[in-house]
């Protein structure tokens, strides 16, 4: 089963994470946060981590103690003394994203935007380009292809790496490696917020998720910890 989470930091974007967060994060987070004077970007990792550890205690999976971070080949991390769950984390704007699952998963959030899309189209598969171009909303639709093809390299802990012609997201969601070769993997969207459509969140899988993640404000990231 996979579980998909969503949490809005607004009100740390706008207050500052409050002392009380800092204190329960890994010292990998920790460090981060010092190092980079409570960036945006370290304070949505930072929140990306707490919203794990929020997931992991309300699908009642005990936290490893100490809490440490361990890196795969290529980058992706999981847990020391969790060996059967999988999780990835995912940040963008004001959102951040985990998913947990008892298999491989990968997860990306995104705020739709114009930004370097154009150039980065042209490094998709024909039919994907063809598609953002019909498209009535080209931003979206180009961020609907570049979350599904991130939630799937992460899934695979390839990361960008890979050429992003040399595999297909398909409009329903099915991922073909290569081009017009259909694997397991299934992609799902789903709404970061009810009524909002200014982000696109994709999962990738072995099997569809629920069509809503849950979604939790910023100061419920510490109930429960």
């Amino acid at each position: 089963m996979v579980q998909v989470y969503v949490a809005d930091l607004t009100e740390w974007m706008e207050r500052g994470m409050p002392a009380e967060a800092v204190e329960r994060l890994s010292a990998e987070r920790r460090e981060k946060w010092e190092k980079q004077s409570g960036s945006v970007s370290a304070l949505q990792s930072a929140a990306a981590e707490l919203l794990l550890r929020r997931a992991l205690r309300e699908q009642r999976i005990p936290a490893p103690i100490p809490w440490l971070w361990e890196r795969a080949e290529g980058g992706k991390p999981f847990l020391r003394n969790l060996p059967d769950v999988s999780f990835n984390l995912s940040h963008s704007g004001q959102y951040a994203a985990c998913a947990l699952a008892d298999g491989a998963v990968g997860v990306d959030v995104q705020m739709v935007s114009e930004r370097a899309r154009g150039a980065v189209v042209r490094r998709f598969c024909r039919e994907e380009a063809a598609e953002i171009e019909r498209a009535g909303n080209p931003a979206e639709a180009f961020c609907r292809i570049w979350t599904a093809k991130e939630a799937y390299l992460k899934m695979r802990g390839t990361g960008l790496r890979r050429s992003l012609d040399s595999f297909r997201i398909t409009r329903d969601g099915c991922v073909e490696d290569p081009p017009g070769i259909q694997t397991d993997f299934l992609v799902t969207w789903l709404p970061v917020e009810p009524g909002r459509r200014d982000a696109v969140l994709a999962v990738c899988a072995r099997e569809r998720c629920r069509e809503t993640a849950e979604f939790r404000k910023a100061a419920e990231l510490l109930q429960w910890l």
